[in-house]
C-alpha cells in the first residue's frame, strides 16, 4: 500500500493464480485417492473391536474425501478471481491510457518541442 492508496502488480496476481492452480493440480488426485482408499474389515482383525474400527475407518475416510473434494473447487475459484482481477488492471490501465493519449494534440506545438540546441536534460547531469 503507498500513500495515495494500493499499487497492483498484475503479473504478481497472475503468479499467485498459477500457484493456486498448480496446488488444485496436486491436491485433485489426493482427494481421488482418499475417496478410493477402502479396507475389507478383516484387515482390522478378528477381536471384538474390529467392526467398530473398521466402520470409524470408513466414515473418517468418507468425511475426508467429502472435505478434501470442496478445495480444489476453492483454488480454481480463488484462481480465476486472481485471473479476472489481472485482466481487469490491464485493461483499465490500457483504457486511461488512451484517455490520456486522447488529450494530446495530433500534432505537438512548437513550444513543445525542444530547441535543437539545447541539450536534454539527463544528458547534462553528471555522474556522482
Amino acid at each position: 500500500m503507498t500513500a495515495a492508496g494500493y499499487r497492483v502488480a498484475p503479473a504478481r496476481l497472475d503468479a499467485a493464480a498459477g500457484e493456486f492452480g498448480a496446488r488444485a493440480d496436486v491436491l485433485s488426485p489426493v482427494q481421488s485417492a482418499v475417496a478410493a482408499s477402502k479396507l475389507p474389515a478383516a484387515a482390522f482383525g478378528q477381536v471384538s473391536e474390529s467392526a467398530a474400527a473398521a466402520k470409524t475407518f470408513e466414515k473418517t475416510m468418507t468425511d475426508l474425501a467429502a472435505e478434501l473434494e470442496s478445495h480444489p473447487t476453492r483454488l480454481r475459484k480463488v484462481q480465476k478471481g486472481l485471473t479476472t482481477s489481472a485482466a481487469g488492471y490491464r485493461n483499465t490501465d490500457a483504457q486511461v491510457a488512451a484517455m490520456y493519449r486522447a488529450l494530446l494534440p495530433a500534432t505537438p506545438s512548437r513550444r513543445a518541442r525542444p530547441h535543437p540546441t539545447v541539450m536534454p536534460l539527463q544528458s547534462r547531469v553528471m555522474p556522482l
